[in-house]
């Protein structure tokens, strides 16, 4: 089996996969995490932020003063594709780099 038959395999279709699981079953998972761990799962998960930066602020609620913004079902929807973009982002780049390194071994 090729590498890039793996790739897609791995990256491609597991994103898929866990974005499907997360559509599916998130009315189950439900997680409250310290701010510490919210600031690096921001950085790391950075295909979250953007999606969800791409949908806009949801409708607003709450004093002029003290802006609150509701999510709607599409801010849920940019989060889970999110999610699986991330995945896909993260395992090619270990592809790339499993590649990167075998090409270098086998031209010495």
């Amino acid at each position: 089996m090729g590498l890039k038959i793996k790739w897609l395999l791995v990256s491609a279709m597991g994103g898929v996969l866990i974005t499907a699981i997360l559509f599916f079953f998130s009315e189950k998972l439900v997680i409250d995490v310290p701010p510490s761990v919210e600031a690096i799962a921001k950085v790391a998960l950075w295909p979250v932020v953007l999606c969800e930066h791409l949908v806009g602020p949801g409708p607003s609620f709450g004093p002029p003063e003290k802006h609150h913004y509701e999510g709607t079902p599409l801010h849920f929807l940019a989060a889970v594709v999110g999610v699986g973009l991330s995945w896909v982002f993260y395992s090619s780049l270990v592809f790339l780099l499993v590649r990167y390194r075998s090409h270098g071994k086998s031209g010495q």
